[in-house]
């Protein structure tokens, strides 16, 4: 991704001469990130040269003049400082760019590259002083076998398309917080992820910057009713990406849904994991919690226990006195003691049923601070301009067609082609009498020699499984007896089906 370098401006309370040299360098590299021609004169000044969409963007002259220190001011030199507008636009308009951006591959523009693989012949070797990714799209092209038919390349075509990478910052949050930075690049042909290779040797460019309040936006207004629905991460990336990203908002929302699709898969471990650090940190707060106010309780029924032990001795030592006054006294004692054992049990029971409410208070907020989310937020888009050769190939056997046969440079590998019935990756390449081309796994040759494959043969011989074709299925002797039509090809038929005509022969009594 492009990342534009600046001098953030201080928060405090600094010298105007060091105020406004930091202010000259953002402007600096501003001008430097946007490939604005610059003059620096001698007195500090600088003349830009801004050009027409630029200039009419942030509301200047194409050519402005603009200086730092309020002694240069003139007719025709604007004083830039703290509060200027035209400071407030090249802010706001910095803080746009590394949203989205353009990657290329510039070896795929390496005339003899091009040369090479523009004239590729499967027939002949590649030269020694070839690139590297020369010699691999021998090795991998030259893998592919035509079993029953000649094929010859009939056109080749070198071009850049499109794959889009998604940027997402993942936040993991519960009582702690986790963050991390992971990249999907989608393939828009096959719309699934894909693997990133070879970024460190592209190059990435932003696209020029366009003049806003003369032309419309991206267009994400209630006339695309699959506009309304992109998350607002997105509209924001697709507003400032209109040069860059595809240009229909559905294809992009599309993109976007099967990356955080793939990504929901891709992260289910580390939430996992996450969720399961959590619930123990949960688990030892909670017992916690209960050790806590399990104490209070105690802590709450002392007062009652101290009472009752009064109680208790004021009892025996009215049962060991001989005086009736002071049997008369400990009574009137016993029924103060009562008394005021009922108050503080109705306090306790009162108390105890607060300090409920406030545990289970707690254990809720436990609960709801502990709760494990995941948040997605879509840092950045960039446009990768991926290098591929196109091959049109001519097949001629007993059916003609052309195929067109798509090669990755960047991952070495033929892209989305496939068995017509089975659809694993072809290398040994069968063409079917029906016109299709499978794997030999999917095709077999009937016994009166044609090809037949998976999807098209009539029926199979229940003997050796071969495929057969229409005019090749006999009936097994047997599917006169059984009511259902046996199929057998004319081999197993004559190796095999001598018993069959027997058992049939013994059961209709016909004397085979």
């Amino acid at each position: 991704m492009t990342q534009e370098a600046c001098v953030s401006l201080p928060d405090g309370v600094v010298s105007l001469s060091s105020q406004q040299t930091q202010i000259r360098s953002f402007v600096l590299h501003f001008c430097q990130a946007f490939g604005l021609k610059v003059n620096q004169e001698s007195d500090g000044s600088l003349l830009i040269h801004c050009g027409t969409e630029l200039a009419e963007t942030v509301g200047v002259a194409p050519t402005q003049r603009i200086c730092f220190a309020p002694e240069q001011v003139d007719a025709h030199t604007e004083y830039v400082t703290l509060g200027h507008p035209l400071l407030d636009r090249l802010l706001a308009l910095a803080k746009t760019r590394g949203k989205t951006t353009s990657v290329l591959f510039t070896f795929s523009l390496d005339p003899t590259f091009l040369q090479l693989t523009i004239s590729y012949d499967p027939t002949q070797t590649p030269p020694c002083d070839a690139p590297i990714a020369c010699r691999r799209l021998w090795t991998t092209m030259g893998r592919l076998r035509f079993t029953n038919a000649k094929s010859r390349i009939v056109k080749a075509k070198a071009l850049n398309q499109l794959q889009v990478l998604f940027y997402f910052r993942v936040s993991f949050i519960s009582d702690e917080r986790q963050e991390l930075l992971v990249p999907i690049l989608i393939d828009p042909t096959t719309e699934a992820p894909t693997y990133l290779v070879g970024l460190e040797d592209a190059v990435s460019f932003v696209a020029p910057v366009h003049v806003r309040a003369t032309r419309p936006e991206y267009p994400l207004h209630s006339e695309n009713e699959v506009a309304s629905d992109a998350p607002v991460g997105l509209a924001e990336l697709l507003k400032s990406g209109q040069d860059v990203l595809p240009k229909d908002p559905y294809t992009l929302l599309r993109l976007y849904r099967t990356a955080t699709e793939h990504l929901e898969c891709e992260l289910a471990s580390d939430y996992a994991a996450f969720a399961a650090e959590a619930k123990l940190r949960l688990e030892r707060e909670r017992l916690r919690i209960e050790e806590y106010y399990a104490g209070l309780t105690q802590e709450m029924l002392e007062p009652l226990r101290r009472v009752f032990r009064r109680m208790a001795s004021l009892s025996v030592r009215r049962q060991l006195t001989h005086s009736f006054q002071a049997q008369l006294k400990y009574t009137d004692q016993m029924v103060t003691m009562k008394q005021e054992a009922n108050e503080l049990e109705a306090q306790y029971t009162k108390d105890l049923e607060q300090l409920a409410k406030e545990k289970a208070l707690r254990m809720r907020e436990l609960d709801m601070k502990y709760q494990c989310r995941v948040v997605l937020h879509l840092v950045s888009v960039a446009a990768v301009h991926v290098p591929r050769l196109e091959y049109t190939f001519r097949i001629a056997g007993k059916q003609r067609r052309e195929i067109t046969i798509l090669y990755d440079v960047l991952r070495d590998q033929i892209m989305d082609f496939a068995c017509d019935a089975c659809n694993r990756a072809l290398e040994n390449v069968v063409l079917c009498s029906c016109g299709d081309l499978v794997c030999p796994h999917c095709s077999d040759v009937c016994a009166c020699g044609e090809v037949v494959c998976a999807d098209c043969h009539h029926t199979v011989c229940h003997v050796c499984g071969v495929f057969l074709c229409a005019s090749c299925a006999t009936s097994c002797p047997i599917s006169q007896v059984s009511r259902m039509e046996i199929p057998v090809c004319a081999a197993c038929r004559q190796e095999y089906c001598a018993e069959c005509r027997a058992m049939v022969g013994d059961t209709l009594g016909l004397g085979y």
